[in-house]
C-alpha cells in the first residue's frame, strides 16, 4: 500500500506492509478487505444492534438487499424502523433489527442510531429524511 504523506518539507512516499492492525473505525477494515490489503478483519462491538447489522449484511446478503429495495424511506417508515430496533433488540442475529439499524444510521442525523430523524419530524428543509439514502449507492457498497 502506497500512501502520501504531505508534510511542511515536502511530500514523502510511504511504503506499507500490513501484517496485522487494530483499527476501531467501522467502515476502514472493511475496505482494506476488499482492497486484499488484509486477509481478515474483526467487527468487534458492543452494540447488540450493530452486531445484527453485520450478521445480516454477512449472511443474508440478498434479502438485505431485497429490503433495501422495497423499503419507502420517509418520515412515515422511520418511527417504524425505531420501534423494530426496540422490539428485536435481545435477538442479536435478527435480519430484521439489523436492517432496522441500517436504516436509522442513514436516516439520522450524523448516523447515530440512537438520535433523530435528519431535519427532524416536520421535514421542512431540503434535505428529508432518506436524503442519504441512494439504494443503489448502499447496495453496490
Amino acid at each position: 500500500m502506497k500512501k502520501t504523506i504531505d508534510k511542511s518539507i515536502g511530500e514523502y512516499e510511504i511504503y506499507i506492509e500490513i501484517s496485522s492492525i487494530l483499527q476501531r473505525e467501522p467502515g476502514w477494515p472493511i475496505q482494506l478487505l476488499i482492497q486484499k490489503n488484509v486477509k481478515m478483519t474483526a467487527i468487534n462491538n458492543l452494540d447488540k444492534s450493530m452486531r445484527s447489522l453485520w450478521y445480516s449484511i454477512l449472511n443474508y446478503p440478498n434479502k438485505f438487499i431485497n429490503l433495501i429495495n422495497k423499503t419507502i424511506v420517509n418520515i412515515e417508515e422511520w418511527p417504524r424502523q425505531k420501534e423494530i430496533c426496540k422490539k428485536e433488540f435481545n435477538h442479536p442475529f435478527s435480519l430484521e433489527e439489523g436492517f432496522a439499524t441500517f436504516f436509522l444510521n442513514i436516516t439520522n442525523v450524523s448516523g447515530i442510531t440512537s438520535g433523530g430523524q435528519i431535519e427532524g419530524t416536520k421535514q421542512e428543509s431540503k434535505y428529508k429524511v432518506g436524503c442519504c439514502f441512494n439504494k443503489q449507492s448502499l447496495i453496490k457498497k
